[in-house]
């Protein structure tokens, strides 16, 4: 998936599991249901689902949900999506 773009509609689940929008099932570091990406009035927010290896913003490991802005870059395992 590297390179690819992804439009953020209201919300979006990312993990291993099939019923996720974004599902990296090929990535060990990932839970099943890892992280979502979800819009709060004109603002985009990333929390953790209770994910074993955590999810990164900027390379911190958030415990909340964190609000995101251009150049943030969002880890969950191996991958990392850069808001645009």
């Amino acid at each position: 998936m590297r390179g690819s773009t992804l439009s953020l509609v209201d919300e979006v689940r990312v993990g291993r599991a099939p019923e996720c929008d974004v599902t990296l099932a090929d990535d060990p570091f990932v839970s099943t249901h890892h992280a979502r990406f979800f819009r709060s009035g004109e603002n985009w927010f990333v929390e953790d689902q209770g994910s074993t290896n955590g999810t990164l913003v900027n390379a911190q490991r958030i415990a909340s949900a964190t609000m995101l802005r251009v150049d943030d870059r969002v880890q969950t395992g191996s991958a990392v999506f850069e808001v645009q």
